[in-house]
């Protein structure tokens, strides 16, 4: 499946309505039993020039309680990208700055065009990162690279991206979203959706100890094995290994 932010106009920046529709657009694709993948890229020129500066200057005629309604709203939508039970791709065309580097980050795989560029922004606004970019982004880049894209208001563009990991491939411009949507579906076949859902989430628990994770991965892994899916998938394996299939 595709969702399209579709904001061209204002180079896809975040106001309260692009917000809503892509918590619509992602509670669809989780409700929807024939989806099996997602990719998220934007319309027109840009992935996303991150939250809409209209909607911030609205925002700070709002009392500080008020205010935290609409930015945790803001960082509910992150974690609903994030624990989507299914493999995510970000395809990024034109800029992906603020919010949206963190709509990307979060992300299963991203790719990204030619023109692609990364940057956060944020300090430069006397805010900082708001969806997950604060977490995300040192596990992606290292501490040193997140200094420098937060901080020091870096941006970066697709190859510099890629040779620091955040971005897995950069292709075509013309060719990205036919890339991204081969990529979520060569994910969606070699996954066991049960085992994606579950690695999803370790992965996402990065606060834990390591004692914790090894708890956590014994408890998965017992859940894992009275699935279907991990059932079928070893009997598929020993069927290769004897030569049956």
């Amino acid at each position: 499946m595709l969702l399209r932010l579709n904001r061209p106009d204002r180079l896809n920046a975040m106001n309260e309505e692009l917000l809503e529709a892509l918590h619509a657009g992602l509670a669809e694709v989780a409700a929807d039993p024939d989806a099996d993948a997602l990719v998220v890229t934007g319309s027109g020129r840009a992935f996303s020039a991150g939250g809409d500066v209209d909607t911030l200057t609205r925002w700070q005629g709002l009392v500080s309680a008020e205010r935290r309604v609409r930015f945790q709203r803001a960082a509910e939508l992150a974690m609903r990208l994030a624990e989507l039970p299914l493999p995510v791709v970000a395809a990024v065309n034109g800029a992906a700055a603020g919010a949206g580097l963190d709509l990307a980050l979060g992300a299963d795989l991203c790719l990204a065009g030619r023109s692609a560029s990364f940057g956060s922004g944020f300090v430069a606004m006397g805010l900082v990162p708001d969806m997950g970019g604060s977490w995300l982004l040192p596990r992606v880049v290292g501490l040193s690279r997140a200094r420098r894209l937060v901080l020091g208001a870096e941006r970066i563009d697709a190859e510099t991206a890629r040779e620091w990991g955040m971005v897995a491939r950069v292709v075509a411009d013309d060719e990205l979203e036919a890339t991204a949507l081969e990529a979520a579906t060569g994910m969606a076949a070699a996954a066991a959706r049960p085992a994606y859902t579950e690695a999803k989430r370790a992965l996402l628990d990065g606060a834990r100890s390591f004692a914790d994770a090894l708890q956590l991965g014994a408890s998965t892994q017992s859940f894992l094995m009275d699935t279907a899916e991990h059932r079928r998938r070893t009997e598929q394996f020993r069927a290769r290994a004897d030569g049956r299939g």
